[in-house]
């Protein structure tokens, strides 16, 4: 799926009626910038937790740097092979670190796998 796509899903998803607007982008409130990103790597704040089937982890809601720092350990440690999970409506999604490590990177096509949720 086109990663263009992918990032439309992710975006729209935040700003739904019913949704808080600070639970936005992981409770960031705003959507994390390629500035941003490119100075964590360039300060070597890279976040290298896996996901919550490994380990509970400390993705918390609203930490900013922690989710930047996600994205930019994506974007310098890119594997292919992790699809991405959309549901069935093409709604929802889970992968958006990956969706902003891809764009930065300049993937524009990434695999996804269908979610039944």
């Amino acid at each position: 799926m086109p990663t263009s796509e992918l990032s439309r899903i992710f975006r729209e998803k935040q700003y739904r009626p019913g949704e808080r607007k600070e639970d936005a982008y992981w409770g960031c409130v705003t959507e994390p910038t390629d500035d941003e990103i490119l100075d964590a790597i360039r300060a070597g704040n890279f976040n290298s937790w896996s996901s919550p089937k490994d380990s509970p982890g400390p993705h918390v809601q609203g930490n900013r740097p922690w989710h930047i720092g996600r994205i930019a350990w994506f974007v310098m440690h890119w594997e292919d092979g992790h699809p991405i999970k959309v549901n069935a409506d093409r709604t929802d999604l889970d992968g958006g670190h990956r969706v902003f490590a891809a764009l930065i990177r300049g993937i524009t096509e990434l695999e996804i796998e269908p979610s039944l949720s």
